[in-house]
């Protein structure tokens, strides 16, 4: 048999030839393609101070950047402190989630996190769940997917799946398929199966385990607990959304398994106890949040009375924003309003926060900067907030603001992973913290007032 091995050898060579030559060379665009400058040792060289540098914004970036007056009382705010903004009428945004605090000790008390993939994972929604349940009670970590494709980092949960044919906003869609608030529909195939189980630190366990469903004909379910209790349930059909309700007691695991019968869909299921707080982590990865245009009225109106959310956190707009965005954003701020009126209309009782984008780095011949378009962005979502008059929090400032994003990434342990874009675990709850501060002493405000 002929030995490959000193080819190989050769080829690898070649490569670091040439990845040697690109990193002598600053960053140059050749025929439309952007060829950015290598850094061979970026992992293992010790990281350096970024620059106190302000990028010159794009041109057109800038002749369409908005100027936007808050709404807040600076002397209100405590120094050091990123505060909400009140864009309501009355300036009592938060007045619904506020007073439903007040029986949070008789009934539970729904918040529905929606954003893209900086809080894919529970990363950031987890820690703020954990921060109110500590104050408020509540055991559980609220809604969960049937399938999700970062289900193996997902720590507050532990999720496996198979066999489940996945519909969503941003992804595969048909006609023929409704999707949930959530913006998911999920399709039983032949051998699915989904397995919760709490993670194993510390003794916890799954409280009520709720599934939301969509059945035109009945037909059954197969569920073990702990691993060795094999039970079964019916599945009636359900024209609206239907609930299916697992409340055995001290449940460390559940798996379940659908026979199959046409015109059964799943939304989604649920963890919690009866009482407290439950922040729902709803994040769909490249979404801008302008595929919430596609959830049906009905379907929001049946999964809220279900599950009745005080308050609708939004946090998108990372993935419209690009490194050379020279566009402007007046097309995002006008449908993004309609996207908040229409859920204010649906939701009558639900107090609703618009959260700004985070920084965001590129690369600019080896220093990392925030994309010019960054602050374009947070500024056009406090017009959102403010057209759709409902409540802002500025994440891009609490976060420190222009080039905030290296200190995260080169923090010890990391606070932001090396794409520049995204959280760690403990970057979420850093933020996490700072957010329910912030939701904190507008409830000092509220009750003063």
């Amino acid at each position: 048999m002929k030995n490959y091995l000193t080819h190989t050898l050769y080829l690898l060579g070649l490569v670091l030839l040439f990845l040697t030559l690109l990193s002598l060379f600053d960053s140059t665009e050749i025929a439309g393609i952007e060829i950015k400058r290598v850094s061979l040792l970026s992992d293992i060289a010790p990281d350096k101070p970024h620059p106190i540098v302000r990028p010159m914004p794009f041109d057109s970036v800038a002749q369409n950047s908005l100027v936007v007056t808050t709404d807040v009382n600076s002397s209100d705010c405590p120094k050091g402190m990123t505060c909400l903004e009140d864009y309501s009428k009355d300036k009592n945004g938060l007045k619904y989630f506020l007073d439903a605090l007040k029986s949070v000790k008789k009934k539970s008390v729904y918040v529905g996190f929606f954003g893209d993939s900086f809080i894919e994972g529970d990363i950031l929604s987890g820690s703020f769940r954990d921060t109110l349940q500590e104050l408020y009670g509540g055991r559980g970590v609220g809604y969960l997917p049937i399938a999700s494709e970062v289900a193996q980092f997902r720590t507050t949960i532990q999720h496996k799946y198979e066999a489940w044919d996945t519909y969503s906003m941003i992804g595969k869609k048909s006609d023929s398929i409704v999707l949930g608030f959530p913006g998911y529909a999920f399709l039983p195939q032949e051998g699915n199966t989904v397995t919760y189980e709490v993670p194993k630190r510390g003794n916890r366990k799954l409280e009520n385990v709720f599934v939301y469903y969509q059945a035109t004909q009945a037909t059954h379910l197969h569920f073990t607990i702990n691993d060795t209790l094999e039970l079964e349930k019916e599945v009636p059909i359900a024209d609206s959304i239907g609930m299916l309700v697992f409340d055995e007691p001290d449940i460390k695991s559940l798996s379940f398994s659908f026979d199959l019968a046409p015109g059964l869909q799943l939304f989604g299921a649920s963890s919690e106890a009866s009482t407290g707080v439950y922040v729902d982590n709803l994040a769909m990865r490249g979404n801008s949040g302008m595929g919430l245009a596609q959830i049906k009225d009905e379907q929001i109106k049946q999964f809220t009375e279900l599950r009745p959310y005080r308050l609708l956190l939004l946090q998108y707009g990372l993935n419209v924003v690009t490194e050379k965005d020279s566009t402007g954003y007046a097309w995002y701020i006008e449908k993004m309003v309609r996207i908040v009126k229409r859920l204010k209309l649906l939701m009558p009782r639900t107090s609703i926060v618009i959260v700004s984008v985070s920084d965001r780095s590129y690369n600019s011949n080896g220093d990392f900067l925030t994309i010019p378009a960054i602050p374009v962005m947070r500024d056009a979502q406090r017009e959102i907030a403010r057209k759709s008059e409902v409540m802002f929090w500025d994440l891009y400032t609490a976060m420190g603001g222009e080039n905030s994003m290296p200190d995260f990434v080169q923090a010890k342990p990391p606070l932001a992973a090396k794409d520049y874009t995204h959280l760690t675990y403990r970057g979420g709850k850093k933020l996490a913290q700072l957010m329910a501060h912030a939701l904190l002493f507008e409830k000092e405000r509220y009750e003063k007032k």
